[in-house]
């Protein structure tokens, strides 16, 4: 194989890498933001209960 076609391979693997880190992040980041909503409900429902 020629120095172009490694050349795009490599390309290709490390876009394919990218979108996936990405795509783990971004999971990550919806899993944080479905706890946070889960922890700010449960002390609303704290402080209703409290009064």
């Amino acid at each position: 194989m020629e120095l172009g076609g490694y050349v795009r391979e490599f390309e290709s693997r490390v876009r394919q890498d990218m979108d996936e880190i990405y795509t783990r992040l971004d999971d990550e980041q919806t899993e944080r933001q479905l706890l946070a909503g889960r922890l700010n409900m449960l002390f609303k429902d704290r402080r209703a209960h409290a009064h």
